[in-house]
């Protein structure tokens, strides 16, 4: 009886002119010579003689080898086990990420609002200033002819008013993609 590796087994019985009768499918090369180590130790400790001075041929009786099949059978059982899990465990942790990004994607749009909030005070406050400003800018006016530092000042105001409403829009739009970011996972969550 030989306890081997191999990445295709139909060429390796080939090569070695005999039948595998049972394989335990690993992931990758360093999985693969665990599993045949641990079969071999296995083989060995019931009491299988290694043949020739050869590392993985063994004499074996019938005991042994309805041991090694018992145990074969239980680690692709497993195996078959973890499969099946393996899919809900990834879909468990993806819905802790889609929770943790829902939550981050609200927290973001909260912020956006109150900053949106803040922002409309500030332009109310500024409109009345600005209007206040403009009445005085429009009797200073009246009563001096080179008032042109006025106009100017009240220019630079109405570009600062322009600048507060272009970011404000700009929150708007924000506030619009979290509210959509926000349906998509409400949507996803309502669809698992």
């Amino acid at each position: 009886m030989k306890v081997g590796k191999s990445d295709n087994v139909r060429r390796r019985q080939k090569e070695i002119g005999i039948s595998v009768e049972m394989s335990v499918p690993q992931p990758d090369r360093g999985s693969a010579f665990d599993i045949e180590t641990q079969l071999r130790d296995f083989v060995i400790a019931q009491g299988g003689k290694r043949f020739l001075g050869t590392y993985d041929w063994v004499y074996f009786d019938l005991h042994i080898y309805a041991a090694l099949c018992a145990v074969v059978a239980n680690i692709n059982q497993e195996a078959t086990a973890d499969a099946e899990i393996s899919p809900l465990r990834t879909r468990y942790h993806q819905l802790l990420e889609d929770e943790t990004e829902y939550k981050v994607a609200l927290a973001q749009r909260d912020a956006a609002l109150a900053q949106v909030a803040q922002l409309e005070k500030e332009l109310e406050r500024l409109k009345e200033a600005n209007a206040a400003k403009q009445k005085r800018i429009e009797e200073l006016i009246m009563e001096a002819a080179g008032i042109e530092h006025l106009r100017e000042a009240n220019a630079a105001q109405d570009k600062y008013i322009e600048e507060l409403l272009r970011e404000i829009g700009e929150l708007k739009y924000q506030i619009g993609w979290f509210k959509g970011k926000l349906e998509f996972y409400e949507e996803k969550d309502a669809g698992d």
